[in-house]
């Protein structure tokens, strides 16, 4: 068995999703698991029956402000909000998750050229 379950998509690791593409919702209509992709994750529409894919999602979309957050001294490389695509090309999203546009703002770290593996960003 390839250990995918098929009917919902995920991982058959004790009912959880796969850690970095699915979401494993807490509670179910049923009780069968549910997993959903992580981009349903805090897009303000409750995909699991319980809320639990809203949850710990904080309050801060970037659209006016880095809402406080602030680059860690000593790294490597910073993080950087933007709309629209990114600098390398075919990377970004093509809209914001709040604003469902390109106008939307979001943070990124640019992980091509000049960064090396191990280089660590950190914005806390």
């Amino acid at each position: 068995s390839s250990g995918i379950n098929a009917e919902y998509g995920c991982a058959n690791l004790a009912y959880s999703c796969h850690t970095f593409d699915h979401f494993t919702c807490e509670k179910t209509e049923s009780s069968a698991p549910k997993c959903i992709d992580v981009s349903q994750k805090c897009n303000f529409a409750k995909d699991c029956a319980d809320g639990s894919d809203e949850e710990d999602c904080g309050d801060c979309d970037f659209e006016q402000s880095e809402c406080g957050y602030t680059h860690v001294p000593n790294t490597w490389f910073n993080f950087t909000r933007n709309t629209g695509p990114t600098t390398s090309i075919n990377t970004g999203p093509s809209v914001d998750h709040t604003t469902n546009t390109s106008d939307g703002h979001y943070m990124y770290t640019e992980a091509s050229y000049p960064q090396w593996e191990g280089d660590r960003a950190i914005f806390s």
